[in-house]
């Protein structure tokens, strides 16, 4: 006990900090504090923030699309895409068919380049391009990526039909229209092969002229429609599955190639046989149309 101190009291107190609240009477309180610079009594209660729901989270967003669409606050690109408006309501508005309705797979998604120009080359089936609004959403799901349709003059004659394709990124399947939009460089060149959509709307018979007398590319009969007036036009619930194929690169290709018909009618052959291969392997191994 030789080299023993001994500490008073008091100077033991002082080094203590004191409350660094205030009274009721204003004066500064003079208990003890602790680690959180507080008395036991004056300490700040910490409650956490709770996250919002998901409703709560809708609505927010519902609350501030609306308020951007009031103030014009939002881009609109030369060829008419509205990216606000495409990806807040037309796309989810997609999502439970592509979810729920047709139970689209796909395959190969990780071949869309994460940036850079990529032709997507796919089957097509029917007048009304279910297909393509399918293998839309599912590139913007899996990569953030819009896909840019290409439609033909019928799509852009119509009034409802010719806004609402504009707005989501589509464009007139013209050489001009295409070309600025794949000028940005190397274009890869995607097989994209979709089974499934044949049969959202299996055609019994066309009616030609009364199509030539709507002005339609032909008018169908199905199992549905007409007979059941507006339901007839509800697509039946097939199984979808969507490969995208590996990409055909042209950045070795010369740019004097494109006006050789020889080698346009090759590299047409080609990706026209890398989807037809890829249909009759999906078509192969598939359990049930709708299964």
């Amino acid at each position: 006990m030789a080299n023993g101190r001994v500490v008073p009291i008091e100077q033991g107190r002082r080094e203590r900090p004191r409350c660094a609240a205030r009274t009721a009477d204003g004066r500064p309180c003079k208990n003890l504090a602790d680690e959180s610079g507080f008395c036991r009594r004056h300490r700040p209660v910490i409650r956490e923030v709770e996250a919002p729901t998901a409703f709560q989270q809708w609505l927010a967003d519902v609350l501030a699309f609306g308020r951007r669409r009031v103030t014009g606050d939002y881009p609109i690109d030369d060829f008419g895409f509205d990216r606000d408006l495409t990806e807040n309501v037309l796309l989810p508005i997609l999502q439970p068919l592509f979810d729920r309705w047709f139970r689209v797979d796909q395959i190969g998604i990780e071949n869309i380049p994460p940036a850079g120009a990529a032709l997507l080359v796919s089957n097509h089936s029917g007048t009304i391009p279910v297909d393509s609004l399918m293998m839309k959403y599912g590139v913007f799901e899996a990569t953030g990526r819009h896909v840019r349709l290409l439609g033909a003059d019928l799509v852009f004659q119509m009034p409802v039909v010719s806004e609402l394709g504009r707005k989501s990124g589509s464009t007139l399947a013209c050489t001009e229209d295409t070309t600025r939009l794949l000028r940005t460089g190397e274009c890869a060149i995607i097989p994209v092969a979709i089974v499934g959509a044949e049969e959202i709307f299996p055609i019994l018979y066309n009616l030609k002229p009364l199509a030539r007398l709507l002005g339609f590319p032909y008018f169908p009969i199905t199992p549905t429609f007409p007979w059941l007036g507006v339901l007839g036009a509800v697509p039946l619930p097939s199984k979808w599955l969507i490969e995208y194929g590996e990409p055909i690169h042209t950045d070795q290709i010369d740019a004097e190639a494109a006006n050789d018909p020889m080698f346009v009618f090759n590299l047409t052959d080609q990706v026209r046989d890398a989807i037809q291969q890829t249909l009759y392997k999906n078509l192969m191994h598939r359990r049930s149309v709708f299964f």
